[in-house]
């Protein structure tokens, strides 16, 4: 999320991608986030395996599978926005 604001200069696409993020989580896959059950889900979703794979009680957010998704989320967003557009200002005393 900080890349999001760093390169596009605005919050809320880090907030978009978030959202959508917990909600794909919830309420399409039916899976628990950060410990939360959904309610109706559209799908219900059941993990078996090792911990790195599944995630464990982190449920999808601990897996290797998270990982890779925000690393390719950083990567389209160094693609798109190239030069980053909230410029942090070096503010040392001399």
């Amino acid at each position: 999320m900080c890349v999001a604001l760093r390169q596009t200069g605005n919050l809320w696409l880090g907030v978009g991608i978030h959202a959508g993020l917990d909600w794909g989580e919830s309420f399409f896959f039916g899976v628990p986030d950060s410990g939360h059950t959904p309610w109706r889900p559209f799908l219900s979703s059941n993990f078996q395996g090792p911990t790195w794979l599944t995630g464990g009680t982190a449920f999808p957010d601990g897996s290797i599978f998270m990982l890779l998704v925000f690393i390719a989320a950083a990567a389209v967003i160094f693609w798109r926005y190239p030069v980053p557009r909230y410029a942090v200002e070096a503010s040392a005393p001399h």
